[in-house]
């Protein structure tokens, strides 16, 4: 018996084992990130539908009476020519819808929400930005009790210009 093939052969069979395990391995990672890859899309997903729940639960009770469409409306034209309690009501819907496009601006800044799914929230905050009566409901409450984040005020005061 000759040792010296017995040992190539030996280092040939583990050679073919150790490239047959590299094989398997890189499957198992890329099987993995494909798996992680669809896992943070539906987180985003998920995150994004919640978001939008969000905005609906505020939004819904105004078209769902007259009285509170009016305010909601009127609010958005001119404030200030509401009364207190209309005011009252309309700080609490916008604060909710503000809230919620924070929370979005948050979701986006830490990878959670989609940078096209950010923009529609932005398009849509720069449209509540234009309306007079937004305007004056943002001068009127001091925007450290109002809860959002610096970056999201720095946001909005830039719609607002």
């Amino acid at each position: 018996m000759n040792w010296d093939a017995v040992g190539a052969i030996a280092l040939l069979a583990g050679a073919a084992g150790v490239s047959g395990l590299l094989v398997y391995v890189a499957l198992q990672i890329r099987r993995n990130t494909a798996q992680l890859e669809l896992s943070t899309r539906a987180l985003q997903e998920s995150a994004y539908q919640e978001l939008r729940s969000g905005l609906h639960q505020v939004t819904i009770p105004v078209a769902q009476t007259d009285e509170l469409a009016g305010v909601f409306q009127t609010g958005l034209s001119d404030f200030d020519s509401l009364s207190e309690t209309q005011q009252f009501r309309f700080h609490w819907v916008m604060g909710g819808i503000f809230n919620a496009l924070d929370d979005a601006h948050y979701q986006h800044e830490i990878g959670l929400l989609a940078s096209a799914r950010w923009e529609a929230c932005r398009r849509q905050l720069g449209w509540y930005c234009a309306l007079p009566g937004v305007k004056q409901w943002w001068r009127a409450y001091p925007t450290e009790t109002l809860g959002f984040s610096e970056e999201f005020v720095g946001i909005v005061e830039a719609e607002l210009r």
